[in-house]
């Protein structure tokens, strides 16, 4: 089981039978409003100036891989072949300082490479809020409009 502390900025695992706080933790520098475990990772969706994405080894605790955004990241969820992340952003920012459009919506790959899949999510509202799979990819928050179609606040993907 994996928890978010609001008093202080860490990510850490507990055990799920006693609560007790175990070895494995992380301090990453900005607010965590979102998180998602897949195999051997364990994904975080951050706030703060500009949001940012990243992977952490779900053994130890270190971080793999961050993708940074202009705008903060409020949803993650990681499967098999992607890790997907939804928010309030418009690019991806490229540490040559570049710009990727991306709005609210972004698929990596699970060593941190963006992928093609940009779904063209209109910005109306403040973006995606939550984002939750098995099969399919659904996504909840404040848009009208995916690629073009109508879709108020809520949208299931087969990515």
């Amino acid at each position: 089981e994996y928890w978010t502390s609001n008093s202080m900025p860490n990510v850490m695992a507990l055990d799920a039978a006693s609560g007790a706080r175990l070895a494995w933790s992380t301090v990453p520098t900005r607010p965590i409003l979102d998180l998602s475990v897949y195999g051997s990772r364990v994904y975080a969706a951050a706030a703060g100036s500009g949001g940012r994405l990243y992977a952490f080894d779900a053994a130890t605790g270190a971080r793999k891989w961050q993708v940074s955004l202009d705008g903060n990241v409020q949803a993650v969820w990681g499967s098999a072949d992607a890790v997907y992340a939804g928010g309030h952003f418009a690019n991806v920012r490229h540490a040559d300082g570049t710009l990727t459009p991306r709005n609210r919506l972004l698929a990596v790959s699970p060593t941190g490479g963006l992928l093609g899949w940009n779904p063209g999510v209109d910005q109306s509202g403040q973006g995606v809020y939550t984002l939750r799979g098995t099969t399919t990819l659904v996504a909840g928050g404040e848009f009208r409009f995916i690629a073009g179609q109508a879709h108020q606040g809520l949208v299931r993907f087969s990515p």
